[in-house]
């Protein structure tokens, strides 16, 4: 899973831009169904939660209106999307969130849902980590928080992206000069009576820039080295990784 743990200082650190800002509001007016949604009955998990997190951010001398309760108060109020699991005797269930930078998932297919339901259509991924996914959820000490990060790569740095992109059906090494890789930052992070938040932190450059940087090349190409069948397909592989992996080649061969 490359989970690691962090201080509690590096939770929910990156403050929100205006543009970001910006960005959450227009989705939760213009597609409020789309990035906002709660299961009845929730509301209480859901408002303990966000005043833990405004006691957090107030200790950091940011400024929040902590009467404000749900989570599309506190999604405005950090640069992370906020997923709240709450725990079922079925395994912890997605009971609500704000997701307004998704990567080819939507929110509606997954609300309401236990952890094996969420990553269903991921095929492989329930067989080789489900289980360990709900075993650290129900072990996860209160308190501490515990992060990982992953990539991926799109056509545009647009954050929303909940659908799956129309690829070329031939795609050149030289072509991914105008491709975006984006990552994510997610961190788990245990409440009383059970409940978990998943956070995410989107960030998105151009790939171009990886010129720069060889030995991210060469890390790209271990990791995408390492995935499984099932792991590439879910990267979406067959769209983009032969032609990726052969800029990553070239780049790397450059600077050796």
């Amino acid at each position: 899973m490359g989970l690691a743990e962090i201080d509690q200082q590096c939770w929910l650190a990156e403050a929100i831009t205006p543009a970001e800002l910006a960005r959450k509001r227009r989705l939760l007016r213009d597609q409020r169904e789309q990035v906002l949604r709660r299961v009845p009955g929730s509301e209480a998990i859901e408002a303990a939660v966000v005043g833990a997190i405004a006691r957090v951010l107030e200790q950091r001398g940011q400024m929040v209106d902590a009467a404000a309760e749900g989570l599309e108060a506190a999604a405005l109020w950090v640069a992370d999307d906020l997923c709240l699991l709450a725990a079922d005797p079925a395994g912890h269930r997605l009971v609500s969130a704000c997701l307004c930078s998704p990567s080819y998932w939507r929110l509606g297919d997954k609300i309401g849902k236990p952890m094996d339901g969420i990553h269903g259509p991921v095929r492989g991924l329930n067989q080789a980590i489900g289980s360990n996914v709900q075993h650290f959820l129900d072990k996860l000490p209160l308190g501490r928080i515990f992060q990982r990060r992953n990539w991926l790569i799109h056509q545009s740095d647009d954050p929303y992206h909940p659908h799956d992109e129309a690829w070329p059906p031939t795609l050149r090494a030289s072509d991914c000069q105008s491709l975006f890789v984006r990552s994510e930052t997610q961190t788990l992070r245990k409440f009383a009576g059970g409940a978990v938040l998943f956070t995410i932190r989107v960030r998105s450059h151009p790939l171009a820039q990886i010129s720069d940087y060889p030995q991210a090349a060469a890390d790209m190409l271990i990791g995408m080295d390492r995935m499984s069948d099932d792991e590439r397909r879910a990267f979406g592989y067959h769209h983009h990784g032969e032609a990726l992996r052969a800029f990553l080649l070239n780049l790397t061969a450059r600077s050796a």
